[in-house]
């Protein structure tokens, strides 16, 4: 459906607000002068905009304006730009169809979503709490540039219905705005890079550190699960979806790698750098981009990574002493139980004498 130009703008497009007066800027709670947003209904001579940080109001033609002079990030756009603007009245077929024709062009999309700011604020605030009780972590060091980019460092959790601690409704918001990317970008996941996406990750909540915080929230030791669930997924990873939620703005770059795939991409970006502000997603490929991502003010992040099927492993004909399969006690032991077997041997020499610092005085 085409819907009618009114004072020169089609609702749905993207718009932006401008030249309010002081008294009209009381009715909101946050400014609103130059912000953007998608123009979703006109009546009774006034437009009722939809702005980025999630605010909606009624405002008068002459302060509603086409947003102009936008071009898309790595298209001659600069470190705030976007490809797509996520609005009520944004068709679900098109955001698959521009993440399709992005993706397959220069490997990654920026968009910008219409969330709220301020119950972002209050959900950073509950999540402190959470992380001073000690909900939140740190991932280990081995896996944590590889979940949340180079040079980030975070408090995290991972996002399960089953779990009562972050029962946040705009965090769920949230995830349910990453389920519809996925949702969207599905369809066309095989015709752009060849595999069908089955599934996303859960999301992963990351609530950034700062220099100072950082040695009150130390990495802890690497486990044989957290090392395998790590691997699984980089395994199976067509895309990665990050959401910025705010409220300070994140230093992203994505720089592209020296492979084979990255070289087929036609559009490839060597050097990308964007500016993610509040309300900012990010997807790429993983095996075309690296991730560096800086956050010198506190701001808060999800993490979703779109998935292939996971292999099945089927097992054939299998020979030998099978009856040790179906006891909790493990394998036969070793056909001499007088044998010592040594696992690990540690030598050090005394008075630290293997450092070198020891030698100065």
């Amino acid at each position: 459906v085409v819907e009618p130009l009114v004072e020169g703008l089609r609702v749905g497009s993207l718009v932006e607000v401008h030249d309010l007066d002081d008294e009209q800027l009381k009715a909101f709670d946050v400014p609103v002068n130059g912000q953007l947003g998608q123009l979703i209904a006109f009546s009774d001579g006034s437009f009722t905009v939809r702005l980025v940080s999630d605010v909606e109001g009624r405002f008068l033609p002459k302060n509603v304006r086409r947003a102009e002079g936008l071009a898309r990030p790595g298209e001659g756009g600069d470190e705030r730009s976007f490809d797509l603007l996520l609005g009520p009245r944004t068709e679900p077929e098109g955001v698959g169809h521009e993440l399709a024709a992005r993706v397959a062009d220069k490997a990654f999309s920026v968009l910008r979503v219409c969330h709220s700011t301020a119950r972002t604020e209050e959900t950073v605030a509950r999540l402190r709490v959470l992380a001073a009780e000690g909900k939140l972590t740190r991932l280990p060091e081995e896996v944590e540039e590889g979940n949340l980019g180079g040079s980030m460092r975070g408090r995290v959790a991972w996002l399960d219905e089953g779990d009562d601690v972050l029962g946040d409704e705009h965090l769920w918001a949230s995830d349910e705005l990453l389920s519809h990317l996925a949702s969207a970008f599905q369809p066309y996941s095989a015709d752009v890079l060849g595999d069908f996406m089955e599934e996303r990750s859960p999301a992963l909540v990351c609530l950034s550190l700062t220099d100072e915080e950082e040695q009150e929230f130390p990495a802890p030791e690497a486990d044989d699960k957290a090392l395998c669930s790590f691997l699984d997924t980089w395994r199976r990873t067509l895309l990665r979806a990050v959401l910025f939620l705010g409220p300070a703005t994140a230093r992203v770059t994505l720089e592209a790698k020296d492979t084979d795939k990255a070289a087929a991409v036609p559009n490839l970006q060597p050097d990308v750098r964007i500016e993610a502000a509040p309300n900012t997603v990010l997807l790429f490929r993983t095996d075309v981009y690296e991730l560096t991502c800086e956050a010198p003010q506190e701001t808060l992040m999800m993490v979703s990574n779109f998935l292939i099927p996971a292999p099945q492993w089927i097992f054939g004909e299998i020979t030998g002493d099978t009856a040790w399969l179906s006891v909790q006690d493990g394998p036969p032991p070793p056909p001499n139980r007088e044998n010592i077997h040594i696992l690990n041997s540690v030598a050090r020499l005394p008075a630290s004498f293997d450092n070198q610092w020891a030698y100065y005085s």
